[in-house]
C-alpha cells in the first residue's frame, strides 16, 4: 500500500508566503507518488500509442534551469522536488544521454546556435525587454526567466536534437514512440497557443531554425507577438514552414502526414479520472484545485488518446481538509451531427442537428443551394464542413453575409478620427497613385511549395506541373467563388508572388454591402477545405496547397467609379417629339380607312366623282 498522501498541482507559498516546509518525508512521498503515476496497477495506458517506425529524433533528454538541478549540492526544497521529477523522466528513458544546460551554458549555446547580437546582449541581461522590442500586449506580462528558458530550448533542440521538457512536467510514460516524428510538441487546452514544455525535434530542424530567427526579429523590433514570447513565436514558426496550423483538427491532421506530431492539452480526462480514483483506493488523494478541476491537465496524443504526461507534476504533501479523488470530474464534451436530409437538394434540405456527450443539441443549416453529404454520423471536431455547393465544392464553415451599407465617403472627404481601439494604429498607408481611391481588401497567399517539399524527400525529385499558370489560376477564381456564399468571380484577383507561379497572392474585394473583416473571417474559418477543394479542382496534375499564409486586410488602390451620365432631356420633350408625329399618322389611317369603307364622303372622290372615258382616236379615216 502507498502512504496517505495529498497531491497538490504547482508550487504555491503557504498561507503565510514562505516556501513550503522542506522535508524528507515530502521528498519521499512524492518520489512514491511519481513511481506509482507510471507503474503499477494505478497506470493505465488509456490507448496504444501510435509510432513511426524509423526514428529521427536522437536518444538525448534535455533540460534547462537557472542551475543544474543534476549537480548542484545547496538547494530549495523546490528544487529538490524537481530534481525528483527529472530523476523520474530519466528513468523513463534508459540509455539516453541526459543534456542539462544552466544559465552559462545556454549563452554559449545561443552564440553557437547563430542566434542575433541583440539576443544575446539581452539573455546576458535579462532584467528588461531587449531595447527595440515592441512593447507585449497589455495582457501579456514579461517573464525574464521564462522567456530566457524558452530561447535557450530552441538553441538545445536545434543544435543536440532529442526531446526537451521542463523540469516541472511529469511523465508518465516514455517519449520514444514519438521519435519518429521530425517535430512534436503540445497544443495547449484553450486551443490558440502552443505548450512548449514538451518539444521534440530532430537536429538542424528547420522549424526550429526559423524560431530561433524570430527571436531575432521580436528583438530587433521587427516582430510583435499576440501572447507569451516563447510559445508565440514557436507556434508561427510552425505555421509558416509546413503551411498548417495546429490549431485547426485538419491542420494537425496534414501536420502530422508531413513529420509533425501535436499533442494536445486536455482537462479531466479519463486516464486522469481513473488513476484519481485508483490512487484514492491506495490512500493517495488530491486536495481540492478548483482551477485545475482537481485532476490535473494531462498530454495525451489525440488520434489514440495516449497519456503521455502532466502538464505539471504532482506534489505529495500530508492529506488534509479538502482532500478527495477528481474521480467526479466531468468529462471533455463532443458532438455527434448528422445531416437531417443527406444529398438531398432543396428548400429546408440542408439542415444538420447535433448531439452533445451531455445530451445538448443544436441545429444549423448548410448555405442556400447546398447539400449535406454526410450519410452516416461524424465527431463535429473531425470534419470540418459536411455542406457541398453546386458546384460540387465543400463549403466554408462561415458565409459572408450581404447586408446595405451606406456608401463609402468620396476621396476628397477628410478622414474621420477612428474610435479608440486598444491595438496600436497601423502604419501609415503608402501613397496611392494619383486618381485612385483606397479599398479595403482580403488578401491571401497559397503555395505549392511544401508539397513539393515533400515530394523531393520522398526522392521524387522532379515535380512537373502540366497545366498552365492561367488553367491554376482560374482553378482558384472559380473554386474560391463556389466555396465562399456570396463570392463572385468579379471579385478575385489572383497573381504570382515574385514571378513564382508556385506562390499565388489571391486578393478579394468586397461588393457593395460586404466588408473586407467578413471577407476575411469565412477564409480563415477552414482554410483547409478551401485547399482541398482547389486541389480536387486541379486533379492530379498539380499538388493540393497545403495552406493559406497571412489572411490579412490590405488596403489597395483602384479606379474610382466612373462618372454619371450626362442628364436626360427633359421627358416633356421627348413626349412632344415621339407622340405629335405618330398621333398625326393614326388620324390620316382613320381618315383613310373611313372614305375606303363609304363612311365619309370627301368631295371629289367616290361616287360623285366624275367618270373618265376613255377615248381612242383613229387616224385616217
Amino acid at each position: 500500500m502507498i502512504a496517505a498522501v495529498a497531491l497538490v498541482l504547482g508550487f504555491n507559498a503557504n498561507d503565510d508566503g514562505s516556501s513550503s516546509t522542506s522535508s524528507a518525508r515530502e521528498l519521499k512521498l512524492t518520489q512514491s507518488l511519481l513511481q506509482a503515476s507510471s507503474h503499477g496497477a494505478c497506470f493505465n495506458p488509456a490507448g496504444t500509442v501510435k509510432a513511426v517506425a524509423t526514428p529521427v529524433v536522437p536518444n538525448n533528454l534535455l533540460f534547462n534551469h537557472k542551475t543544474n538541478l543534476l549537480e548542484a549540492d545547496d538547494l530549495s526544497n523546490d528544487d529538490l522536488l524537481l530534481r525528483a521529477n527529472v530523476k523520474h523522466a530519466v528513468d523513463l528513458h534508459p540509455g539516453a544521454t541526459v543534456i542539462f544546460d544552466d544559465d552559462a551554458s545556454c549563452l554559449e549555446l545561443l552564440e553557437r546556435a547563430g542566434a542575433a547580437k541583440e539576443l544575446m546582449q539581452w539573455y546576458a541581461h535579462p532584467e528588461k525587454m531587449p531595447e527595440r522590442a515592441l512593447p507585449l500586449p497589455a495582457h501579456v506580462p514579461y517573464y525574464s526567466g521564462k522567456y530566457r528558458s524558452d530561447l535557450c530550448r530552441m538553441a538545445q533542440l536545434f543544435l543536440h536534437g532529442g526531446m526537451y521538457l521542463d523540469t516541472d512536467v511529469q511523465l508518465v510514460r516514455s517519449l520514444a514512440p514519438l521519435a519518429g516524428s521530425r517535430l512534436t510538441t503540445v497544443l495547449g487546452d484553450s486551443g490558440d497557443h502552443v505548450f512548449q514544455a514538451l518539444v521534440a525535434s530532430e537536429p538542424g530542424s528547420r522549424t526550429i531554425r526559423r524560431s530561433i530567427d524570430y527571436w531575432g526579429e521580436f528583438a530587433r523590433g521587427e516582430r510583435a507577438v499576440s501572447s507569451l514570447v516563447g510559445p508565440d513565436l514557436l507556434l508561427k514558426a510552425i505555421e509558416d514552414e509546413n503551411f498548417a496550423s495546429p490549431r485547426t483538427k485538419s491542420g494537425r491532421l496534414a501536420l502530422r502526414a508531413a513529420g509533425v506530431e501535436i499533442l494536445v492539452e486536455a482537462r479531466g480526462t479519463t486516464f486522469a479520472r481513473e488513476q484519481s480514483a485508483c490512487l484514492a483506493s491506495e490512500g493517495v488523494y488530491r486536495a481540492a484545485q478548483t482551477f485545475e478541476n482537481n485532476c490535473g491537465v494531462t498530454v495525451q496524443q489525440e488520434e489514440t488518446g495516449a497519456t503521455f504526461a502532466y502538464s505539471r507534476m504532482m506534489r505529495a504533501k500530508p492529506a488534509g481538509d479538502g482532500a478527495r479523488s477528481c474521480a467526479s470530474a466531468e468529462p471533455p464534451v463532443s458532438w455527434t451531427c448528422n445531416c437531417e436530409h443527406p444529398v438531398q437538394k432543396g428548400a429546408g434540405q440542408n439542415g444538420i442537428t447535433c448531439v452533445s456527450s451531455s445530451g445538448a443539441s443544436k441545429r444549423r443549416f448548410c448555405a442556400e443551394h447546398a447539400v449535406c453529404e454526410h450519410m452516416s454520423s461524424w465527431d463535429e471536431g473531425l470534419v470540418a464542413s459536411p455542406c457541398r455547393s453546386a458546384g460540387g465544392h465543400r463549403q466554408l464553415s462561415t458565409n459572408v453575409t450581404t447586408s446595405p451599407s451606406p456608401p463609402p465617403p468620396p476621396p476628397s472627404a477628410s478622414p474621420s478620427t477612428p474610435p479608440p481601439s486598444a491595438s496600436p494604429s497601423p502604419p501609415p498607408l503608402p501613397p496611392l497613385d494619383p486618381g485612385l481611391v483606397p479599398v479595403e481588401t482580403t488578401s491571401f497567399t497559397i503555395s505549392f511549395e511544401s508539397v513539393r517539399r515533400l515530394l523531393r524527400a520522398l526522392q521524387q525529385q522532379t515535380v512537373t506541373f502540366t497545366v498552365s499558370f492561367e488553367k491554376i489560376k482560374t482553378a482558384v477564381v472559380d473554386t474560391i467563388a463556389d466555396s465562399v456564399t456570396d463570392i463572385t468571380t468579379d471579385q478575385i484577383t489572383v497573381e504570382p508572388v515574385d514571378g513564382n507561379p508556385n506562390v499565388l497572392k489571391v486578393t478579394i474585394y468586397p461588393k457593395e454591402g460586404q466588408t473586407a473583416p467578413q471577407i476575411l473571417d469565412a477564409i480563415s474559418s477552414d482554410p483547409n477545405t478551401l485547399l482541398q477543394n482547389i486541389g480536387e479542382e486541379l486533379g492530379e496534375n498539380v499538388p493540393t496547397p497545403s495552406f493559406v499564409v497571412n489572411p490579412s486586410i490590405v488596403t489597395v488602390g483602384v479606379a474610382p467609379p466612373p462618372p454619371p451620365p450626362p442628364a436626360k432631356k427633359r421627358g416633356w420633350v421627348v413626349a412632344v417629339a415621339v407622340c405629335v408625329p405618330l398621333g398625326v399618322a393614326l388620324l390620316a389611317l382613320g381618315v383613310y380607312l373611313l372614305v375606303k369603307k363609304g363612311k365619309l364622303s370627301v368631295p371629289g372622290y367616290g361616287s360623285d366623282r366624275p367618270s373618265m372615258t376613255k377615248h381612242t382616236v383613229t387616224e385616217g379615216v
